[in-house]
């Protein structure tokens, strides 16, 4: 028998969570190791978009609505391989260190990278970064969660089609007026 009860015992699985998490950010605020560790795990499309020495680490903490704060674990701004373009190219890469699976952990990516390229839209620039995710887990459970955003919603087919296409714009000075004179109560709306 340890000695130990759950309590003391669930302390010790977060502190070395802790501990391993607050090591991978340190060890990836040095560019050898975040270089390195592109290199290694990012598909040759990313890569062949990278200047890899203009890695950057970013400080990044988002608020949400509720005003809590929310850090992503690591953010990385690379320029992009000169391109045909008036202002600089960004890549980011957004990485989050799990020791356990995280269900809603797609979702929670999807909200980052749209907070990365809000901010940039606010900063002035005329389009939006590439930001590509990925997640670094070391738990002992496997990562058997949803790895796509589509797959988090009651039917996934439908979700990616009406998400990932253009969406639906009704214009309405292209509506007929004899079209619109047709629908005695929604036409008065649209005329």
């Amino acid at each position: 028998m340890s000695g130990k009860n759950n309590n003391e015992k669930e302390n010790d699985k977060t502190n070395n969570n802790l501990s391993h998490d607050s090591f991978f950010k340190k060890a990836m605020a040095n560019k050898y190791v975040a270089r390195e560790f592109l290199e290694a795990h990012l598909p040759l499309e990313v890569q062949n978009r990278l200047n890899f020495d203009s890695i950057e680490m970013e400080q990044e903490s988002f608020i949400e609505d509720d005003l809590k704060k929310k850090f992503s674990d690591v953010l990385f701004k690379v320029k992009a391989q000169q391109e045909e373009s008036e202002e600089d190219a960004f890549v980011f890469v957004l990485i989050e260190h799990q020791t356990t699976p995280d269900y809603w952990m797609s979702l929670r990516l999807m909200k980052y990278v749209l907070l990365i390229c809000d901010r940039n839209r606010k900063q002035g620039y005329k389009k939006l970064p590439l930001v590509y995710p990925v997640v670094v887990y070391n738990g002992r459970k496997p990562y058997s969660t949803p790895r796509k955003l589509w797959d988090l919603f009651e039917d996934p087919t439908l979700a990616e089609k009406f998400l990932a296409q253009e969406f639906n714009l009704i214009n309405l000075h292209a509506i007929p007026d004899e079209e619109i004179k047709k629908r005695n109560w929604l036409g008065v709306m649209e005329f």
